[in-house]
């Protein structure tokens, strides 16, 4: 007998993996194989899809025990979208139904052709995790997901999706993420609250940017006893909701991030009084920029006895009409990691009671109205990362004892307090190592400040506007930056020292140079394009460099904008600069020395916004290619040259063009009668776009100028 059953165990054995080939089933592996077949993969992603056993297959993962696929993830970072690394389908293909034992499915950043999420998703009732996420479906939400019972985390956001009954979510009592945000409609679906406010096992609920407002939940907190509610997470940002604080939100008892930004909000601050009453003990995080909330800022409540748990941890108020002065009582806060009250209309100083806050790691106080001198108790919050007082009115001198104990320090943003000045010892050795240093516009006395020399982190400098004189120091080419300004100062002597001989072997990128309007003088040196090779934003105007351009940037093939404007340069324009061909969107030369005809090359510039040639001493014909070739052109200036003959026809090709200056040329000849219909003549002021106003330099960046159009002969 004993003999019988060993024989029906092995042949029950043998029958369950007689579908089995190297640890995957054969019906599994050629669904995968179909499912393959059915997308556009130009990159071969799925190159690794070859072979027996499917299980070793690149996003494909098994049960080591059964053998079935259990995880098919596919994703690409939403950075990616729309990269050649995409897999696209007109369609889901339905062989991933026979994957009957999926338990996770990630078929984000994908694209499916705007193709409805299929209804055979529902037959996989073994998902734990589905996210469909910005992969391009379209359509009606298929109830039949509310068959997949196990269900942990939904995703389905960024995608134009409409939900028009929220029913079928009641069954998915597993659920503990969902995410509905951007795009995702739900206005057609009228027991949106009752059901996703319901669900006993939710924890968290992303239903931000889908146009929900005040309507969608008006009745909400008299028909649903919400304090059962276990959500814990709940984004709401860039909705529609206005006026005073959702008032269904104050039942929600669990709730320990709420996030409203970006909405119409224009309550009262005054409510932060109430924030901590029984109803928000839980609340950690509270995210309101970017709204309308005014009034003045109260503070929390001194009575700890409504609510002796609460300790909020983040708090973002930016971006609002918050009026007064930063309370005192906020410093009852002590469990604050992040504090944002920036871009508000806040006055008086920074209260001593700010340094109460000893966990605090990013304080933003900028864009206000806010005076006085720093207090140095701002140098005792040891765990502070971001620092920012930028655009302000704070005044008084900030030496190395503000910073006696910020060894955690990575971004410091003083930018536009006229009145502030940094006078710190040349000896001092700084205790963090900063990666984000912004003092443009306040006062630096000293010249270039030594202790930069030891952040070996450093990635962003603006020093613009400081003041500071004297040469560049040799070690400059040392830090390991991408953002470099120094413009609006007293610098001098030769640019050799960005490209000094002795520099260590960082792997800098420096993508933005900003050197203009110092008194640097010299040759702009051949070695500036190796330390440059990836640079982006060139700007060297108003100096007093000499000589000539240099033939290597045309080498620079990352290059956007070049300017060296008013600068005492000379000779022809490098015929190398048209290898930049469509990079180049911005080039200005003017008020130079510079001569000779514009060289054929620059037809290859296509994408140029602006070609300001101004003040040199070109000659010869206009070219026709301008025209032919440049036809995003938003500005051109030939203005004082001697440039001769008619004005070429093929202008009138510039259809964007908002700004023409050939003033003052030696031109023959009538005005070409198409000029008029250049469609970019909008009314309001001229000049707003100057040559070294680049910071939008996109073809397009701007619709608010008039065409100024400058012929003299």
């Amino acid at each position: 007998m004993s003999k019988l059953r060993m024989g029906g165990f092995f042949l029950l054995f043998t029958f369950a993996t007689t579908n089995l080939s190297s640890g995957c089933f054969q019906h599994e592996r050629e669904a995968l194989l179909r499912f393959k077949q059915s997308l556009s993969d130009r990159t071969g992603r799925l190159s690794s899809w070859n072979g027996n056993n499917c299980c070793n297959w690149q996003g494909i993962g098994c049960n080591n025990a059964t053998g079935y696929v259990t995880r098919l993830d596919l994703r690409l970072d939403r950075r990616t979208i729309f990269s050649v690394d995409m897999l696209e389908a007109n369609v889901l293909n339905s062989s991933l139904a026979e994957l009957s034992h999926l338990r996770y499915m990630d078929l984000s950043g994908n694209y499916f052709g705007n193709s409805p999420i299929p209804e055979f998703i529902g037959s996989l009732t073994q998902l734990r995790y589905l996210k469909l996420s910005y992969a391009g479906f379209s359509g009606i939400v298929p109830h039949s997901i509310g068959n997949l019972s196990n269900l942990r985390v939904l995703d389905l956001s960024d995608i134009e999706l409409v939900v028009d009954d929220f029913t079928w979510f009641s069954s998915l009592l597993s659920l503990k993420s969902v995410y509905l945000r951007d795009h995702v409609s739900h206005v057609e679906a009228p027991n949106l609250y009752k059901v996703l406010f319901m669900i006993s096992s939710l924890r968290e609920l992303s239903l931000s940017g889908c146009r929900l407002s005040n309507s969608h939940f008006h009745r909400m907190h008299l028909e649903l006893n919400l304090t059962h509610s276990t959500i814990q997470t709940l984004y709401l940002q860039d909705n529609l909701f206005q006026g005073e604080f959702p008032l269904f939100l104050r039942n929600l008892s669990s709730l320990q991030v709420l996030d409203l930004s970006f909405n119409r909000l224009n309550s009262s601050i005054a409510f932060m009084n109430n924030v901590q009453d029984t109803m928000f003990c839980q609340l950690k995080r509270l995210y309101l920029s970017y709204n309308s909330i005014g009034g003045r800022f109260t503070g929390p409540s001194t009575n700890v006895y409504e609510c002796p748990q609460f300790a909020l941890e983040a708090l973002n108020l930016y971006g609002n009409h918050i009026v007064g002065e930063i309370p005192t009582s906020l410093g009852r806060l002590t469990a604050l990691t992040e504090l944002n009250l920036g871009w508000n209309e806040l006055k008086g100083s920074i209260p001593m009671s700010i340094r109460n806050l000893l966990l605090l790691q990013k304080l933003d106080l900028s864009s206000n109205l806010l005076n006085g001198t720093i207090p140095f108790s701002l140098g005792q919050l040891s765990n502070l990362e971001i620092l920012s007082i930028a655009f302000n009115w704070f005044q008084g001198i900030v030496t190395e004892a503000h910073f006696t104990n910020t060894s955690m320090l990575t971004t410091l943003d003083a930018t536009s307090n006229y009145r502030l000045s940094f006078k710190i010892s040349p000896n001092w050795k700084p205790p963090f190592q900063i990666r984000n240093l912004e003092l443009g516009s306040c006062k630096i006395e000293s010249d270039f400040p030594q202790w930069i020399r030891a952040q070996t982190s450093l990635e962003y400098l603006d020093l613009s506007n400081t003041s500071i004189s004297g040469p560049l120091p040799d070690w400059v080419d040392n830090l390991p930056l991408w953002f470099l300004d120094l413009s609006n100062n007293f610098r001098n002597g030769p640019l050799t020292n960005l490209v000094s001989n002795h520099s260590r072997n960082y792997s800098r990128v420096l993508y933005i140079l900003h050197l203009k309007n110092n008194l640097f003088n010299g040759s702009i040196p051949d070695s500036l394009c190796n330390v440059t090779s990836h640079i982006m934003v060139l700007d060297l105007s108003r100096n007093m460099l000499s000589g000539t351009l240099p033939e290597c940037f045309g080498n620079l093939q990352n290059l956007k904008v070049l300017i060296v404007s008013s600068n005492r340069l000379s000779g022809v324009i490098p015929k190398s600069l048209g290898k930049l061909g469509s990079s180049l969107r911005w080039l200005a030369l003017n008020n130079n020395s510079f001569h000779g005809e514009l060289p054929k090359t620059l037809a290859n510039c296509t994408r140029l916004a602006l070609l300001n040639l101004g003040e040199n001493r070109f000659f010869g014909n206009i070219p026709k290619w301008i025209g032919e070739n440049i036809t995003f052109l938003n500005i051109l200036r030939l203005h004082k040259n001697s440039f001769a003959g008619p004005v070429p026809v093929e202008l009138c090709e510039c259809s964007k063009l908002q700004i023409m200056d050939l003033g003052e040329n030696k031109l023959t000849g009538s005005i070409p009668r198409c000029l008029q219909n250049f469609s970019a003549m909008t009314g309001g002021e001229t000049g707003l776009m100057s040559s070294d106003n680049y910071n939008l330099f996109n073809v397009g960046f701007s619709q608010a100028c008039n065409l100024k159009m400058t012929i003299k002969q």
